[in-house]
Formats: C-alpha cells, structure tokens, sequence
C-alpha cells in the first residue's frame, strides 16, 4: 500500500504541474496578444500623427505679400463725413526675393559742389561710378560666394560700398 501512495503523489504531482504549465502558457499568450495589440495602436497613432503633419504642411502655404488697399476714392465734400477718413496703406512684408543687398546702392550718385566746374564734376563722377561698378563686377565674381552665407543673404557685418 505504501508504494501506491508514493505513485498516487508522484501522479498528483505531475498532474499539478501539467496543469500550471498549461495556464502559464495561457497567461504567456494572452500577453503576447496585449503585447502585439498595443503596438498595432501605437503604429496606427504613429501613422495618423505623421498624415495630421503632412496635412498640415500642405495646407501651409508660403508667405504672399498682403496687397494693399486701394484708397477709396473721395467723396465730394457734401457727401463727405467724419466717418470717411481714409486709413494709411497696409505696409507690405518684404519679401526674400526682392530683399537688398549692400550693393544695390552704388549707382546712387551725389552731385559733387566741392569741384569747379560743372564738366569736371561730371567727368569725375562718371569715373567714379565706373570704378565702383567695376568693383561690385569683381566682388560679385570672384568675392560674393565666400562671403555669402548658407540662406544667400550677406551677413550682418557686410556694408556694401563705403568710402573710408
């Protein structure tokens, strides 16, 4: 009898075991099923944000210069009313493209009342302007891409032509 006993708890034993491995197994799988579900959502919301961002850089447009406002045109002063004051134009924001540089005033030229005659005056200007549109030739040529920095504008530093 006693040997009966050993078996019938050696079986209990196994059986108690079998059926932890099998709920531990269960367990595993229910978590790996979690597991996958919450990444599927998280890719899902890793999708939509990046079709929310790229939405929302389409519909983002480059910034246009706001027109300005005509003047209305004046009323006779019969029809004319304390209401009817016309506002200031709205000034427009500059834009890249037509922004300056140091260099767009060397044409602007000075008339010179310091020289004698009008002539010499003229033909000291002249050459002037000559020499300063040679200059900006020279910088824009071999100088301007060394200086210039990465967005094409000219740094703080840069004053264009000036005397000394």
């Amino acid at each position: 009898m006693e040997h009966l006993e050993k078996a019938a708890i050696i079986i209990q034993k196994t059986y108690k075991a079998f059926c932890c491995r099998k709920s531990y197994q269960e367990l595993v799988a229910e978590h790996r099923a979690r597991e996958k579900q919450l990444q599927e959502e998280a890719e899902r919301e890793r999708n939509r944000q990046l079709k929310l961002e790229s939405q929302a850089q389409r519909t983002v447009t480059s910034p246009v210069p706001v027109p300005r406002r005509k003047r209305p045109q004046p009323l006779p002063r019969c029809q004319a009313g304390a209401d009817s004051l016309s506002q200031p134009p709205v000034p427009r924001p500059r834009s890249k493209l037509t922004e300056s540089t140091p260099f767009d005033n060397f044409l602007r030229s000075r008339p010179c009342p310091v020289l004698g005659t009008e002539r010499q005056a003229g033909e000291e200007e002249e050459m002037r302007q000559m020499k300063r549109g040679a200059t900006l030739r020279w910088f824009r040529d071999t100088q301007a891409q060394k200086v210039m920095q990465d967005n094409g504008a000219f740094p703080g530093w840069l004053h264009g032509m000036i005397s000394r």
